[in-house]
């Protein structure tokens, strides 16, 4: 089922036992909306239901990405196509990269435990909000949610708010209980 999930409005309240956010796709709305979906994640989830999503990572390698990732010379080959085929996508995507980063870069901001920034993928053609794991938690017990467990998405392993590794981590995996 596709909708928006700032409004749930279809659902009744206490009637799901578990709301899945598919990912990253709440990072693709302002942080108002953030909150909206938060919230109705826990007006739709019966007590004890479970909230499944992930976010970017604001201390994560791909929060930390701008044009260099573009600039990368081709990779050698013995194989003089898989090389022309590299240099190809490099002469391609970097004048798209640019104009995007160029046009986007002026919308990154950065607030208190999250931010909103261009991302590199799609050659900088999205706006993403990053957060870290307190600020999620915070956001979360706000709406009458409980985080239960944080995975990162590189190993897979359960991290708390000051894991060292978590410079690592592109995104985290959240599951949050209603209370």
């Amino acid at each position: 089922m596709e909708m928006d999930a700032r409004d749930l409005s279809m659902f009744s309240d206490g009637s799901l036992a578990l709301v899945v956010f598919s990912f990253n796709g709440i990072d693709s709305v302002n942080y108002d909306g953030r909150c909206s979906i938060l919230s109705e994640f826990s007006r739709v989830l019966r007590l004890g239901g479970l909230a499944l999503f992930s976010t970017h990572n604001l201390r994560g390698p791909s929060y930390r990405e701008n044009l260099s990732v573009f600039l990368r010379a081709p990779r050698p080959s013995l194989s003089p196509i898989k090389f022309g085929i590299d240099a190809a996508r490099v002469v391609y995507s970097l004048p798209i990269a640019a104009f995007n980063y160029l046009r986007y870069a002026k919308l990154n901001e950065e607030f208190d435990g999250y931010a909103v920034r261009v991302c590199a993928a799609h050659k900088f053609g999205t706006i993403l909000t990053y957060t870290d794991i307190a600020t999620q938690r915070r956001q979360l017990a706000d709406v009458g949610l409980r985080t239960e467990a944080v995975f990162g998405n590189t190993r897979g392993n359960l991290l708390n708010d000051d894991d060292p590794e978590i410079v690592k981590e592109y995104w985290f995996h959240f599951v949050a209980r209603k209370t």
